[in-house]
């Protein structure tokens, strides 16, 4: 099993807190549209200092339209100064960013313009000292519209220079993708189409492997007459890309995605009574394994499912469980944001927040280093004009004090205090008739043990242990249950 598996099973396997309000954003003279954020910095993460996230956005009047961003500090809970991006008087939309994976280390931002009288594909990167010139990725007499960057795991972080960036766009009806990397730009077509046939909605993931080794999975939406089909498409470093895989055939496919950082994949249907969300839990189901569908309980359609991370809960070794953080539900009248107020969805576990838009887009900016999922950002109408909302949830938890059957049940509590400074009690519940070796023990963020509290047969009841972390650095570290069968992890903050 892979390392970043084990790695995020620990990150999820928690029980989020909310606090805070809706906030503003965004709100400028012009209207600020279609949100997309990315992580940038990653020298920071490894600190156990500030995330870094730039929010992009497209601010538009009626006259023109630009991209503009904004940088988020988890640290310090702020957002920083107004930045334009573009600033001229052509329509500049459609924003993509993503922070390359090469040894540069550089951010980028594509987009689309019409500045030379058709749509071509522009970008700008940031290598740490302040965004560069305006350049084309491509632009030719036909449009190229639609840019989007491949969601990119490697478990070594940044160290890889095969390939650092993936560019995929649309253009006379096929996806082209584009690889970038330090010192070269190729591409070719990825999804071909015809006069008959269109692709769209591409989606690609890059995922990189211990022994450096990746796979590029390419998912799209191909429709042909009235028929519309969900296809794959990968490849290795050693191979070529496959031919098309069917996914799923339906009515109005749409909106392609995989999860950032994990394996889930979903899509949307399109029918009179709405649209339906469909999902697999794992990528190399694809093809293989029929998609199912997410089961509605809410009375509308549900679209824009966002997430970072699989949610796994470790009540035992076998049950994952998985659901979005926040997503689009609309009705015949009214549109809301849905979040889910713990990480499993299917508890009901959920708030609506109204919005006045029917039509409106969604971001999500996530910090799983610090504080879990700072903000879900959405665009709204407010006093004739549209701006940037979000909700900020934090997933600090103080303690708990659960009281259960002994006799029956195998419980881990939160610390308690959390965060605390240097030490913390653990509460753990142990049923009678267990019989084996009980092991408490914490880790880090990477994975790696720091200490075990238990290693031994422990009587059935309620213990407490404590965990005294002096000489560790500040950050997040996460303590694991497990006896026989069964294993909870949890996660706790040391701030001194």
């Amino acid at each position: 099993m892979r390392l970043f598996i084990f790695t995020w099973v620990i990150i999820s396997s928690l029980v989020f807190a909310q606090s805070n309000e809706i906030k503003t954003i965004a709100d400028y003279d012009s209207n600020c549209m279609n949100p997309v954020a990315f992580l940038s910095n990653p020298g920071t993460i490894t600190n156990n200092d500030s995330v870094q996230y730039d929010l992009i956005f497209e601010l538009k009047d009626s006259v023109r339209s630009n991209i503009a961003t904004l940088k988020y500090f988890s640290d310090e809970d702020k957002w920083g100064n107004l930045t334009y991006i573009s600033d001229d008087s052509s329509s500049n939309i459609n924003p993509a960013g993503a922070l390359n994976i090469g040894s540069e280390n550089n951010d980028y931002i594509f987009w689309q313009t019409n500045k030379n009288g058709n749509w071509d594909i522009v970008f700008v990167k940031n290598d740490g000292a302040g965004w560069s010139e305006i350049d084309y990725a491509v632009s030719s007499e036909a449009d190229e519209i639609n840019p989007k960057l491949a969601k990119i795991y490697s478990i070594f972080g940044w160290g890889i220079d095969t390939i650092s960036t993936l560019l995929t766009y649309e253009k006379n009806n096929s996806i082209v993708v584009q690889y970038i990397s330090e010192n070269q730009k190729r591409e070719e077509i990825l999804f071909e189409g015809s006069s008959e046939v269109t692709y769209k909605n591409a989606d690609v993931y890059f995922d990189c492997d211990l022994d450096f080794s990746f796979t590029i999975y390419a998912l799209a939406v191909k429709n042909e007459g009235n028929s519309s089909t969900l296809v794959l498409k990968k490849r290795t470093e050693l191979t070529n890309w496959s031919d098309e895989i069917i996914i799923f055939e339906g009515n109005k496919l749409d909106n392609p995605s995989f999860y950032d950082r994990s394996e889930i994949v979903t899509f949307e249907e399109n029918s009179d009574s709405g649209k339906s969300i469909y999902y697999l839990d794992k990528i190399d189901d694809l093809g293989s394994v029929a998609p199912s569908q997410f089961n509605n309980s809410f009375s509308g359609s549900l679209s824009q499912f966002f997430n970072y991370n699989v949610d796994i809960i470790t009540k035992n070794q076998n049950n994952l469980i998985w659901g979005p953080h926040g997503f689009k539900l609309q009705t015949n009248d009214s549109a809301y944001i849905v979040m889910t107020s713990d990480t499993i969805l299917f508890t009901q576990n959920y708030f609506e927040i109204p919005v006045n838009m029917p039509d409106f887009r969604m971001s999500l900016v996530f910090t799983p280093y610090t504080f879990g999922m700072p903000f879900v950002i959405w665009e709204d109408e407010v006093d004739g004009k549209t701006i940037l909302l979000g909700y900020q949830r934090s997933d600090i938890q103080t303690g708990v004090n659960e009281e259960l059957d002994p006799s029956k049940n195998f419980f881990l509590n939160q610390n308690y205090p959390n965060p605390f400074n240097p030490t913390t009690k653990i509460g753990l519940v142990i049923p009678s008739g267990v019989e084996g070796l009980s092991t408490l023990k914490i880790y880090d963020l990477l994975g790696r043990e720091i200490n075990t509290l238990l290693n031994k047969q422990m009587p059935a009841g309620t213990h407490e242990v404590e965990f005294d972390a002096t000489g560790l650095p500040s950050g997040v570290y996460f303590y694991q249950l497990k006896t026989g069968s069964f294993m909870e992890t949890k996660k706790m903050i040391l701030l001194r």
